[in-house]
C-alpha cells in the first residue's frame, strides 16, 4: 500500500488497535477472516465478540473503505447491497505500519532511532541498518 495515511500508530495500545481504533480493528478482523462478506454477514462475525449495532458496523465499512483497507463490490442479485473484502491481506498491512512506523522515526529521529536499533536491539550489522535506511528513503 502506498500512501498509508491511516496509520495513526499509538504504541501503548494492543494489536492492530495500535494503528485503528476498537471497531475498526474488530470489523477489519472479521474481513480477513471471512475473506468477504456483506454488512450483515460481518456484523454477525463482529458480534460474536462484542454487541455492537448493525448500523455501526456499516459506518465502519464505510470508514475502512474511505481509508483504502477494505474494497466494496455492489451486489444486485436479491436486494441491493455491497460487498466487502480486504484491500490487503493482513501481512500487507501488517508490512505498511512497519514501513511507515519506521519511516517516521528515521525522518523525525535518525539518529536515535539507528542508535536504538544498533544498542538496544543489538542489530549490529550496520550495513543492514543504512540498507533499511536507503531502502525507507527510496519509498518516500
Amino acid at each position: 500500500m502506498e500512501n498509508s495515511r491511516w496509520i495513526d500508530f499509538q504504541p501503548y495500545k494492543k494489536d492492530i488497535r495500535k494503528v485503528l481504533g476498537d471497531l475498526e480493528a474488530a470489523v477489519m478482523e472479521a474481513t480477513w477472516q471471512l475473506e468477504k462478506g456483506d454488512v450483515k454477514t460481518i456484523h454477525t462475525r463482529v458480534n460474536k465478540e462484542r454487541k455492537v449495532a448493525v448500523t455501526t458496523v456499516a459506518t465502519i465499512l464505510d470508514r475502512l473503505h474511505k481509508k483504502g483497507l477494505v474494497k466494496r463490490k455492489l451486489l444486485t442479485t436479491y436486494s441491493l447491497r455491497y460487498e466487502y473484502y480486504p484491500a490487503l491481506t493482513k501481512a500487507e498491512f501488517e508490512n505498511a505500519v512497519v514501513r511507515d512506523v519506521f519511516k517516521g522515526l528515521l525522518e523525525t529521529f535518525e539518529e536515535t532511532t539507528i542508535y536504538y536499533l544498533v544498542n538496544e536491539l543489538g542489530l549490529e550489522n550496520k550495513g543492514k541498518i543504512e540498507e533499511m535506511r536507503k531502502s525507507l528513503k527510496k519509498q518516500q
